[in-house]
Order: structure tokens, then sequence, then C-alpha cells
């Protein structure tokens, strides 16, 4: 039995710390609303862990389940750093993004020359299934404004410029900024 403890010890407390990170880092810290932190939802617990809380749990279920020479209090207290190190850095991405300007641009314009041709929808290509041309404004690949970017965009650009197809949403002839709500942003 303090065989297979080890084991879980050692195999499960490093995946709920890592549990923990990946659901910060999909679901966001909460940066924006500290409220979020100290009061989550009910059913939603999980989504906005507090460091603090999920390193003491970690220790007492390690104290509970553990042999003699697990470190309890050392793994938890590696956990919390983890979690508080990644909560911090999501925070200063939702800081830098917040607070940038918006640039503006032109919807279709990949290429941001001024106008949509074909070579928007072939550096949408490029850049979206061979990595190549940096997409550096995403809200332009967008063509189709579904806040995110796949092969519907450069669909989307081909359509209207060889079949006639209605315009991009705006901003479409005239550089501006999205009036949609999304997470794209232009560099």
């Amino acid at each position: 039995m303090i065989a297979s403890n080890s084991i879980a010890a050692a195999v499960l407390l490093p995946l709920v710390g890592a549990m923990a990170i990946a659901a910060l880092a999909l679901m966001g810290a909460g940066c924006s609303d500290p409220t979020n932190l100290e009061k989550p939802p009910p059913d939603a617990e999980w989504l906005f862990p507090d460091c603090d809380q999920l390193a003491e749990r970690l220790r007492t279920r390690c104290m509970e389940q553990a042999e003699e020479g697990v470190d309890c209090d050392e793994q938890a207290n590696q956990l919390r750093e983890r979690c508080q190190a990644r909560k911090d850095e999501l925070c200063a991405m939702e800081r830098i993004q917040r607070d940038a300007p918006p640039h503006d641009f032109i919807r279709g314009d990949v290429n941001r020359d001024g106008k949509r041709d074909i070579s928007d929808a072939i550096g949408a290509l490029r850049g979206l299934f061979l990595g190549e041309g940096g997409l550096n404004c995403a809200d332009a690949v967008d063509a189709n404004d579904d806040g995110s970017l796949d092969i519907s965009d450069a669909v989307r650009m081909l359509m209207y410029m060889f079949l006639g197809d209605r315009e991009p949403p705006p901003p479409g002839r005239q550089h501006g900024q999205d009036p949609t709500a999304d997470e794209l942003m232009c560099e």
C-alpha cells in the first residue's frame, strides 16, 4: 500500500498543480474584476482558483495520502508559487491588451497595403497554414468578423473579390477600428 501511495503522490500531486495552472491559463485570472477571485460563481469555483486555498487543499491531501519522506509543505508552496506566477503573468497580459490603444485597419487588408486584393487572401492562407508572413493584424485577417482566424476568412475575401459577394464587415474601405468586441487585435 505504501508503494501505491508513493506513486499517487508522485503522479497526482504535480497533475493537480498542472490542472490548476491550466485552468488559470484557459479561463483567465479575473484580473479586471478582482471580485472574480474573491467570490466566484457558486457553480464555477474551479474557474478562478485562489492559490492559497488550492495549495492548502493540496497540502492536506498530500498529508493524508503521502508516505514518510514526502515534503507536503514544499509541494504546496511550489504549487502556490506557480499558480501566483501564472496569475501575475495573465494579469500583465490582460493589462497590456486593455491599455494598448486600438490600431486602425481595413478588414481583409492582410498585408496592410491599403487595399484588398488576391495577395491578402494568399497572405492569410500562408499565415494560417504555413506560418509564413506574420499576421500582425488579426482583425484585418478576420474577414468575416466572427472573432476567429480560419480558412473561412480567406474564402470570404475571395468570394468578395471574385464572386461579387457583399463587402466584409466594417471597417471597410477606409481605415478604422473594429466595431465588434472580440479578442483579436492589431499590432
